[in-house]
């Protein structure tokens, strides 16, 4: 499985998921999304950041102003649907949360 991704990445076919506030293009190219909300969002992340020098000082602060990032997958349950569903067990973890931000 391991060698089929890596002849993917050296014949430049290989596709991941992307951060947030990314998207692939028709030709494939990495680019910013065009949901502008998620943009801003991204904008205001760092506006603040590097007013605060702190994530958790960002994080409090969007919370504080009752502002939700947003989340690849939230309108499908993708990603972070772990996320909105814990706690519930998950045996490959033995329980631990799920990483969400």
């Amino acid at each position: 499985m391991a060698s089929g991704r890596l002849a993917k990445a050296a014949r430049g076919e290989l596709r991941q998921l992307l951060p947030v506030g990314l998207d692939y293009d028709d030709d494939g190219q990495v680019m910013l999304s065009a949901d502008e909300a998620v943009r801003s969002a991204i904008g205001q992340v760092h506006a603040l950041f590097g007013q605060l020098a702190s994530a958790r000082q960002v994080m409090m602060t969007l919370r504080a102003q009752g502002l939700r990032l947003p989340a690849a997958g939230d309108a499908a349950g993708g990603a972070t649907a772990g996320c909105r569903n814990w706690p519930r067990r998950r045996p490959r973890t033995g329980g631990s949360p799920p990483r969400c931000w």
